[in-house]
Formats: C-alpha cells, structure tokens, sequence
C-alpha cells in the first residue's frame, strides 16, 4: 500500500485547505486533514456522534488536542463504515486511537505503522480483512494493541516480536492462518494474550516460555499441533491458559503443576494422550480445570483433591479408567463435577456427598457399580444429576427427594429395581425425569402429579405394573411421557386427554385396553401405542392426531385360544368381537382365506374329517390403514370316523406353507412338503436378515413335514415381539415365509 508523506498530504485540492484553514492555528494542518480524510472515508455525515468540520478540531466529538497534536480519537459504536484511509498514518503524536464496533472494511494502512508515538490501537470489532500490516512492529510505544472479531488473515507478523512495551495482544476471532511466530517470545512484558478463534496452524513455540509477565494464554478453537511446551511450565505469572480445540498430541507436561497463579487450565477437545499428572494438585489457586475431549488413560490422580478452590472440574469424554477418588470429595467450592464417558469402575464415593455447593454431578457412560449412595440427598444445591448408562444397582435411594433445587434427573440405562419411591413429589422443580431401561418395579408412584414444572417423564422399559394413574393429567407443563414397554395394564385414563402442552405420548409395549379420544392434543407429536391391546374402536378417532409420527400396529390378539374336539356331524359356531366401525373381517384356515367367511362369525355345519385345522379371524379397517387384528387361534380336532381315498404318501412337487397360528404367540407350526429326498435348511431370520433360529439343516426323506418353532433363538432366549422369515433351501427350491410374533 502506497505511504503518503507529509508534503504529499499538503497537496489536497485548495477547497479542502480552506476548508480547515479556520482551525491550523489550534492544530496542526497535517492532523487536521488526517481526520478529514477519516472523516469522508467512513461516511462521517451519518455518524452517530458526528463532526461538524466549521468547528476547531479541539470540540469535534472524542478528539482529544495537546500543543496543536491530535493525542487521542474514540469513535468506538459510533457506526462508522467505510475504509481506513492512509492519511491517518499521519497522526504521528497520536496516542490512543480506538476504532472499535463499527463497519469499517478493508485492509488495515500499512502507514499505521507511522503512529510511533500510540500506545492503544483498538480496532477490534469491524469488518477489517487482508493481512496484519507487518509496519505494525514498528510502534515502538505501543502496550495495548486490540484486533479482535474481523476477518484479517495472513500470518501473525514475526515483527510484532518487536512490540516489547506491549502488554496486550488481542487477535481473536480472524482468519489468522500459519504458525505461530517464536518472535513473540521477545515480549517480555506481555500480560494478556489472545488468539482464539483463528486457523493458527504448528506448535506453540518453545520460546514463549520467557513471557515471564504474561497472566493469560489464550488460544483455543485453532489448529495447533505437536505437543505442549513443557516451557509453557515457567510462566509463573500466568493465570488462565486456554489451549483447547485444537489438534494438540502427547502427554499433559508435569511441568504446568509450576503455575502457582494459575486460576483457569483448560486444555479440552484436543488429542492428549497418556495420565493426568498428579503435579496438577499443586494448583492450589486453580478454579476451573477443563480435560475433556481427549484420549486420556489411567486413573484419576487423588492429589486433585487438594484443590480446595476449584469450582469446575470436567474430565468427560477421555478412557480413564479406575475408581473415582473419594478425595474429590475434599473439593467442597466444586459446582460441576463432569466425569462422563470414560471407563470409571467401582462405586460411587459417599464422600461426593460432602459437595454441598455442586450445582452439576455428571457420571454418565462409565462402569460404574453398586448402589445409588444416600449420602448425595445432602447436595441440596444440585441442579442436574446424571448417572445413566452405568451398572448401578439396588433402589432409587428416598433421599432423592430431599434435592429440592435438582432440575434434571437421569438414572436410565443401569439395573435399578425395587419401586420408585414416593418421595419423588417434593423435587419441586424437577423439570426431566429418566430412569428408562432399569428394572423398576410397583406402581407409578402418584406423587408425579405433584410436580408442576415437569415437562419429561420417562418410565420406559421397566417392570412397572398397575394401571396409569389419571393423577398423571395434573402435571400441566409435562411435554413428553413415555411409560412404554412395562406391564401395566386398564384403560389409558381419558383425564390424559387435558394434557394441552403434552408432545410425545409412548405408551406401547404394556397391555393397555382402552384408548381415550386424544384429538383435543393439538400439540402432539409422536404417538406410539403398538404392542397393547387396543382394537380399531380406540385407535379410530386418534389415527391423524399425531403431526410427526405414530404407530398403533402390531396389536394383541383378541378372543380365547380354543383347542378342541368336534365330532362328526355336529355344529360349531364361534364369534370373535373386534371394536370398531367398518371393519372388514377374513377367516383363515391353516393360513389360507376361506372363502365367503367374511364377518366375526364362524359357523360349520355337519363337522367332519377334513374341517380340522387351526381357524384365525383377521380384520382390518380402512380408517385404521396398515394395522390387521388377528384372533387367537382356534384348533379344532376331528372325532369319528375316517374315509381314506387313494391318499398319496409323496407330493407332486416341493412346497413350503404358510406358518399356522400366524401371529404366534408362543410357538408356530410351519408346513414344507418334498417330492424326493433332499438335503434341506429351514432357517428363520429377524428382519434385518439375521439368523436366529435354524429349524432343520440335513437330509430329509420325500413326504410331508412340519416343524414347531417355539419363538426362541438358538441360545434358548425369548424374541421380542416383530416380523420373522422363515426361509426353505433346497438343491431344487427355495422359499420364504413371513411370520408376526407377538407378546
């Protein structure tokens, strides 16, 4: 960029000379134009506090005049926009010139670097871009020199090293790519450090390791590689050193348990690898230690509970391993205790109870064991407890309900039993509730009802039994309930139906019969009342209630299981009832449509040999798209006598029948038949092509067979309710059969 001298300024057109004529003899001409040039550059009529140029300088707003210099400009939030203009490398007696918070775009002037006599630039907070002037290194006087939140790009300027009055570097928020300049270890006295927020790539030079004055180190969220400089260790001064979210490798030197004055360490979302060193529990003025996010191993060091101020201590997402140090508990001033996904083991210490101020415990995703202590009701500060997915055992301690402040409470994913104890009513201000995934057992305890600031309630997957408490209704802010895959059983009470707020409503899974007109929740979402026993009556009204999703289908058989013996001649006649308007009804006989036997009665007159089979009532509704409704199977044995009539022995040709029962619950009968002798596998797969059951693998003779599958997988294990294949190979024939367990 072109310098423009001092003699250059002076020929401006004669009409902007006699424009500042007025006021040459109260300052200088050469500063006087330097500031009209600031001026028409960035729009001066449209400041916010603007100048009028009849007046003397000395009152233009935030112009600061000593013996006829400009010593001062502070036009920070003034909405200047527009460009720096070269000219204001002019003001050489400038001292403090603070731009901050406004528009102004471009290239900062290399002429900048004419300002010896500043010692504050503040630029910061514009729309500034190119490359920091490398002129900047020679503002010999300069302490504070400010830049943050623009879009400048390009290197650090080594020449900035020059600076070595400067206290505060403040760059943060650029595009700053390159490495690091080792220079900048030549600022001595140096106090305040920034860089965060850039693409600063390489090392932290060694040589950094002299700035013996420098109290904050902060360059997180570049790209920073290579290991931490155990020189980093000498900067006693130091007292908050932000190095996280960056590309960082090797192991935490022992050599930072040297910062005395240290209050803040985070060191967060980098690839540290190796042991946290115990020498971190000489930090005793340290209050936030900030770990996560590496691939940090072993044990947690017991000398960090000597850190008697610390206040933040988060170690989540590493694979540390071991027990979580009862020490910790010394560390009473702790307001979060974040150890989440690691590989923690053992119990947790009692003596976490002693942490009265904590405000956040979270020990999700570890291996955590034994029970719940009692001791955390005492942490009557806490706000959000999280220990899910861990193997925690035993009950829901009733001290529980003595955090009267918790907000948040997860306990879902472990091998909890027992009941859930009633003092959950007095968590005032709980607002999420998780223990899904346990093995809760009782009733859903009424006293829910009493917490008002409730919004999530999940009870999922448990043992829970009884019916749904229509006290439930009265929680007027809950957003989400899922008492899904329990045992409950009754009616979905109709109160639920007042849940105004309600979004999420999981209730599938149980052996729920009745399903209220919900079409009054306009502001559910999600819906899921499959696996109950719910027929098309309940579901009818509530089918498009749902804005994002629902799934009703399967549902549980309906009707008595039969088996019985008819004898000859005589007349049967059975109905299946199935709620609802307009359904369509179809009677199976091992599996195949009998024709004409289309309503939910089922009549034979004159029983003889070959009306016996397994009879299966299916019915459908168009209101109730994709969900059929299967009786439970009729089985019906023939008694009398048998006319045998040129029977064949062998079939014409292979074939593989429909499963009967089908649904199924427990065991199914699957027919095949053989023409020949063949090598045959008859294997059944889960819906994702699994094998889970082989049925028959080997040589089979010509003829008739049938095979039981007991809904069992090889390991003797019960599935889960779902759709199944069973699959038929031969040299000759392959076939596949769907079946539906249901449970």
């Amino acid at each position: 960029m072109r310098f423009i001298a001092r003699k250059q300024v002076l020929t401006i057109p004669l009409l902007l000379s006699s424009l500042i004529a007025p006021i040459r003899s109260q300052t200088s001409a050469i500063d006087s134009l330097a500031l009209v040039a600031l001026y028409n550059s960035t729009n001066g009529p449209d400041w916010t506090n603007t100048w009028n140029l009849n007046d003397p300088v000395s009152t233009w707003y935030n112009v600061g005049v000593v013996d006829g210099r400009v010593s001062y400009v502070y036009l920070s939030s003034n909405m200047l926009v527009g460009t720096l203009p070269p000219e204001i490398g002019n003001l050489t007696a400038l001292i403090h010139f603070d731009l901050a918070d406004n528009q102004i775009v471009g290239e900062i002037p290399s002429e900048t670097g004419y300002l010896t006599a500043v010692t504050y630039l503040n630029l910061g907070a514009n729309q500034l871009t190119g490359p920091i002037p490398p002129e900047l290194g020679n503002l010999a006087s300069i302490q504070l020199l400010i830049l943050h939140e623009n879009q400048l790009s390009g290197l650090v300027p080594s020449e900035l090293g020059n600076l070595t009055s400067l206290t505060i570097l403040n760059l943060p928020e650029n595009q700053i790519t390159g490495p690091l300049p080792s220079e900048l270890g030549n600022l001595t006295n140096l106090e305040i450090l920034v860089l965060m927020a850039n693409q600063i790539t390489g090392p932290i030079p060694a040589e950094w390791g002299n700035l013996a004055n420098l109290k904050i180190l902060h360059l997180w969220d570049n790209l920073l590689d290579g290991s931490i400089p155990a020189e980093i260790g000498s900067l006693v001064s130091l007292e908050q050193l932000f190095l996280g979210v960056n590309q960082l490798s090797g192991s935490i030197p022992p050599e930072l348990g040297q910062l005395i004055s240290l209050d803040t360490l985070s060191l967060a979302a980098n690839q540290l690898t190796g042991s946290i060193p115990p020498e971190l529990g000489d930090l005793t003025g340290l209050e936030w230690l900030e770990l996560s996010r590496n691939q940090l191993s072993g044990s947690i060091p017991p000398e960090l509970g000597n850190l008697s101020n610390l206040t933040f201590l988060r170690f989540n997402n590493n694979q540390l391993s071991g027990p979580i140090p009862p020490q910790l508990g010394n560390l009473t001033n702790l307001t979060l205790l974040g150890l989440n996904k690691n590989q923690l083991s053992g119990s947790i210490p009692v003596e976490l109870g002693m942490l009265t101020n904590l405000e956040e415990l979270l020990l999700k995703i570890n291996q955590l064991s034994g029970s719940i202590p009692t001791e955390l009701g005492n942490l009557n500060g806490l706000r959000n407890m999280n220990l899910s997915q861990n193997q925690l055992t035993g009950n829901i301690p009733a001290e529980i309900g003595l955090l009267s402040n918790l907000e948040i409470l997860r306990l879902n994913g472990n091998q909890l039993n027992g009941p859930i104890p009633s003092e959950v009513g007095d968590l005032m201000n709980l607002r999420e509730w998780y223990s899904w995934t346990n093995q809760l057992s009782g009733s859903i305890p009424i006293e829910f009802a009493d917490l008002d600031c409730l919004q999530v309630l999940n009870l999922g997957d448990n043992q829970l039994s009884g019916i749904i408490p229509p006290e439930l209704a009265e929680i007027s802010n809950l957003e989400r309930l899922h008492i899904d895959k329990n045992q409950l059983i009754g009616a979905v009470p109709i109160e639920l139906a007042g849940l105004t707020n309600l979004h999420w409503l999981h209730i599938y899974g149980n052996q729920l019969t009745d399903l209220p007109d919900l079409s009054g929740l306009t502001a559910l979402q999600e819906l899921y009342v499959h696996d109950n026993r719910l027929t098309f009556e309940d579901l009818q009204p509530n089918v498009n209630i749902a804005s994002d999703s629902i799934s009703y289908a399967p549902q549980d058989s309906v009707g008595l299981a039969i088996d019985s013996t008819i004898t000859n001649d005589a007349t049967v006649e059975y109905v299946v009832s199935v709620g609802g308007d307009g359904n369509i009804y179809q009677w199976l006989k091992d599996g195949e449509n009998l024709v004409g036997a289309t309503n939910d009665t089922f009549q034979i007159d004159n029983f003889a040999a070959h009306d016996s089979g397994t009879y299966v009532l299916t019915a459908t509704n168009p209101q109730v798209p994709n969900l059929t409704i299967y009786s439970r199977s009729i089985v019906l044995h023939y008694d009398g006598p048998v006319q045998v009539d040129n029977v064949r022995s062998v079939p014409n040709a292979y074939a593989l029948h429909l499963a009967y029962p089908n649904p199924f619950n427990p065991t199914s009968t699957i027919r095949y038949d053989l023409p020949q002798a063949s090598d045959v596998s008859l294997i059944v797969y889960d819906i994702l092509g699994r094998e889970v059951a082989m049925l028959v693998d080997g040589y089979v003779e010509p003829g008739y067979h049938q095979t039981t599958w007991n809904g069992k997988n090889a390991s003797g294990m019960e599935l889960p309710t779902g759709v199944y294949i069973a699959r038929l190979v031969t040299p000759e024939f392959t076939k596949s059969i769907k079946m539906l367990l249901l449970k």
